[in-house]
């Protein structure tokens, strides 16, 4: 795989001895692949940790490496959106 990438941030729950922790499922696709990294934290990720995921990204591979981020609606949020925009990262986010 070669950048540039579609970031895809995912809530997902993680099965882990027996318990359901909540987990932030982080998924870089392209090229018809995924590679799965994540976090494990209780309930939803907030703003702050999202941008600093989305930060600590730039920073390893350069925000040029970003074609595209897709989220779900439970990524939403004016200091979230006004970091994608003034950051000048391309997202699609779905809301209800």
């Amino acid at each position: 795989m070669r950048p540039p990438f579609t970031l895809c941030l995912d809530r997902t729950q993680w099965q882990d001895g027996g318990q359901h922790p909540g987990a932030g499922d982080r998924r870089q696709a392209g090229a018809g692949a995924a590679s799965v990294a994540h976090d494990r934290w209780r309930g939803p990720s907030d703003t702050e940790a999202r941008i600093a995921l989305i930060r600590r990204f730039c920073d390893l591979f350069g925000k040029e490496a970003i074609a595209l981020l897709v989220a779900d609606r439970e990524f939403i949020g004016a200091q979230w959106f006004d970091f994608l925009v003034e950051t000048d990262i391309p997202f699609v986010i779905s809301v209800k």
